[in-house]
């Protein structure tokens, strides 16, 4: 029979928002692994997104529709219900950036999703264009508000008619949420730090109260799920930084995994 505490003694820092670092932190538990869950993004749905709004009012055909992360599939749909945004979809081809962006997706979109191979920004812009017609044709993206400009600037770059739309908001959360996280972190010296995007890398530093974070991390294990998120915390000072060969949680604790062997 298979041993699936394959993680056990294993230390794990999450750092993503409080209902994604649950899932992820029952996920390395189940294989062993102790979890200490540092939220460092709180994520609130935009008042306003005034790109949707003159999408409807002039109901301009969309072409493609492109969601790189669950939350952007999320609040798109909760926007689009709340204020009945009656968006020219017909004939649109949806594009999902992983499967677990797809699988939210689904919950309400049942015609087909293309998924891409790629994960980061420059490649995914290059499959987009290496694989669909996009020039003249009108690219919606729903973003957050500090999603890198990457992927919009090539698909324009191309000839697109690109629309990104910020549906929700990345914030950093109250500190008083975190109570004693100095002394909790002192237990976790020896885990394994994940970081899922810049924001919260730089937000921990924050709440962590860490001034020189190359001294604070030197000796402990330090992971970012891609490239973006590598090259940040790398631009400060942080050195040996592990990184996946795919870009989530699975493939984070799949790496892992293989270095307790």
């Amino acid at each position: 029979m298979e041993n699936l505490k394959t993680l056990n003694g294993v230390k794990i820092v999450l750092t993503r928002s409080a209902v994604q670092s649950a899932e992820s932190a029952e996920m390395f538990r189940s294989r062993g692994a102790e979890v200490l869950a540092v939220p460092a993004i709180e994520i609130k749905p935009a008042e306003k997104v005034p790109e949707l709004l003159r999408l409807a009012a002039d109901f301009k055909i969309i072409d493609y529709i492109i969601f790189t992360s669950s939350n952007s599939v999320k609040y798109f749909y909760e926007y689009r219900e709340k204020h009945n945004l009656k968006l020219n979809l017909t004939g649109s081809l949806f594009i999902a950036v992983g499967d677990k962006t797809a699988k939210k997706l689904r919950e309400h979109y049942a015609g087909e999703i293309y998924i891409p191979a790629n994960f980061d920004s420059s490649t995914l812009a290059e499959e987009i264009k290496n694989t669909f017609e996009i020039k003249n044709k009108t690219v919606l993206i729903p973003r957050s508000d500090i999603g890198r400009n990457t992927l919009p600037d090539a698909l324009d770059a191309a000839g697109a008619d690109v629309i990104s739309a910020v549906v929700y908001r990345n914030v950093i959360p109250a500190e008083n949420r975190l109570p004693d996280l100095k002394e909790k972190l002192d237990d976790f010296k020896d885990a394994y730090f994940i970081f899922s995007s810049p924001s919260t890398f730089n937000n921990f530093l924050i709440l962590a109260e860490i001034e020189k974070p190359s001294k604070y991390f030197e000796g402990k294990k330090v992971v970012a799920i891609g490239p973006v998120t590598k090259n940040e915390i790398e631009s400060a000072g942080i050195t040996n930084v592990l990184m996946p060969e795919r870009a989530t949680m699975e493939g984070i604790r799949e790496m892992i995994e293989m270095f307790v062997r």
